[in-house]
């Protein structure tokens, strides 16, 4: 098969050489220049010696040069591995050596860790910043190499070779390596346009991290429609809605925190989003609560949700006909939508068997999208990657029209007195409560129950309510045994940088706070 990401970039150039192609602070360019500056970059990195299927890695804020170097690795026939900016050193190094990455490129905000990442990683040999370091360094200036690089032949490393290694957060012991090939990304992106939930716009906002496999996703999606690339190095409120109105910006993505923290701006009301089209979400869950007020107060928008995973990309999209009054009475708000094109799904039991429509059991997923396993981790592989099913530890049910509810990640589900709660049905109860701005549940260990239910809360402005009160809404909603049993209120949540509240690290502190 002969698919290969830089395609959509090849035909813009030659269909609309002159339309703007990124924009990224104040800085515009076409496409023209965007193909003869990825080209450049693919000979500057040949120059230093990256041969076919070697890894480069990019540590980075968002910008248009990441999109440069994501594009000119695949040109040159590299492999890239996009790492989580809000990662430890220690995780950084064990990636870097787990992929034997040979060249590492870092925007001026990471160029500090150079020297210990060079020490601790033998294998790279490459070091590239976007800032001016001194010649003693032995660093390479990104600038100056494409200034001084012409532009070479795209490799069209293509199907099955591998083009993506995306490490995973790493929340439990180290990350693990993605492998997706060409075929794989492609597939992603083709089986979102071909269900009619691609970008709508010509202009898509990158404000979700650049590395997460959401916004990869959206980006070779925008990329094989031809459109314009407007680019901010991360999510503030005021920066999104400014750039919105400046940029003229159709189409944007944003996890289910950023939607809250944007809606809830105190300035919201004096920027006039009339041009945004679409807001694409996902990547965790959303309370219906939350949803209906950002539908509410950006009604000139549609709403598109994804469910999917580093492993896979999107496995489902709930288009924008069903956030909509209609669709709220035909109960599918609630769930994340039916397989894409390219994409199969079942619910099955902890014995693989496919279970019957409404019951919970685990999501699994065949199609062409699918990644080919953990880099070097074999036995990481198959405990996911079997039957030929990827397994996603993620809780749903299906009903009859194949409409997938997600009722947690397994590993989220709270076992107590014997009762399995999902996690997610209690943040729905007490995000129903007037006072409760973000909320996050999770399990703690008991003596006695086994496990007991646990909320943080982050209150709105200038609102107040107590444990008890909170108790007792949920006990209006959920059965009682589903109820929380002990509350913090705390001024946030643990988030990632892709927006993601962290559990795990809620687990931490609540241990530590214990004991």
């Amino acid at each position: 098969m002969t698919i290969y990401i830089t395609q959509g970039l090849r035909k813009s150039a030659r269909q609309t050489p002159n339309k703007i192609a990124t924009i990224f602070a104040g800085v515009q360019q076409n496409f023209t220049v965007l193909q003869q500056r990825v080209a450049s970059f693919a000979n500057a990195l040949q120059t230093q010696g990256l041969k076919p299927g070697d890894r480069v890695s990019i540590i980075a804020l968002n910008s248009a040069s990441y999109m440069e170097v994501m594009l000119g690795t695949y040109w040159a026939g590299g492999v890239i591995s996009p790492l989580n900016t809000r990662w430890k050193l220690t995780d950084f190094i064990y990636a870097l050596n787990n992929s034997a990455t040979s060249i590492l490129v870092l925007d001026q905000q990471f160029a500090y860790l150079a020297p210990e990442l060079k020490q601790a990683c033998p294998t790279i040999h490459t070091i590239i910043c976007d800032t001016l370091v001194p010649e003693q360094s032995n660093y390479l200036h990104y600038e100056s190499l494409i200034g001084r690089h012409s532009p070479v032949a795209d490799a069209e490393r293509k199907g099955d070779e591998l083009a993506m290694i995306l490490y995973t957060s790493g929340t439990t012991g180290y990350p693990k390596g993605v492998m997706l090939s060409h075929q794989n990304l492609i597939s992603i992106a083709i089986g979102q346009q071909a269900i009619g939930c691609g970008t709508q716009g010509d202009r898509y906002l990158h404000v979700a991290p650049m590395f997460h496999m959401a916004d990869i996703q959206l980006m070779l999606n925008h990329m094989l429609n031809g459109g314009t690339h407007v680019i901010l190095p991360n999510f503030t409120p005021a920066d999104t809605l400014a750039s919105i109105v400046t940029d003229k910006v159709t189409d944007i993505l944003m996890v289910p925190s950023m939607i809250h923290m944007l809606v809830n701006h105190p300035d919201v009301e004096q920027y006039d989003l009339s041009q945004l089209q679409t807001i694409f979400y996902g990547a965790a869950p959303i309370t219906q609560k939350a949803l209906e007020l950002a539908m509410n107060k950006l009604s000139n928008c549609q709403f598109i949700q994804g469910y999917g995973m580093s492993e896979t990309g999107l496995l489902s999209m709930l288009p924008a006909k069903y956030h909509t009054v209609e669709g709220l009475a035909l109960n599918k708000l609630k769930s994340a939508g039916r397989a894409t094109a390219l994409i199969e799904l079942k619910i099955v039991d902890a014995n693989g068997q496919e279970v019957a429509a409404y019951e919970v059991g685990e999501i699994a997923a065949k199609g062409p999208a699918i990644m080919q396993g953990y880099w070097q981790a074999p036995e990481q592989t198959a405990k996911v990657l079997y039957d030929g099913w990827l397994h996603t530890e993620d809780a749903a049910y299906m009903d009859e029209e194949g409409f997938i509810f997600i009722v947690d990640r397994l590993k989220d589900m709270i076992v107590t007195g014997g009762e399995n709660v999902y996690s997610s049905e209690v943040e729905n109860a007490l995000a129903q409560h007037p006072s409760v701005a973000m909320c996050a549940v999770i399990g703690i260990p008991d003596e006695k129950w086994g496990e007991t239910i646990h909320a943080a809360i982050v209150l709105r402005p200038d609102n107040s309510t107590t444990i008890e009160e909170l108790v007792t809404h949920c006990k209006q909603l959920i059965s009682d045994y589903k109820c929380p049993r002990s509350i913090d209120f705390v001024l946030d949540l643990p988030l990632s940088a892709a927006g993601k509240i962290m559990k795990n690290e809620l687990r931490k502190n609540r241990v530590n706070a214990d004991g």
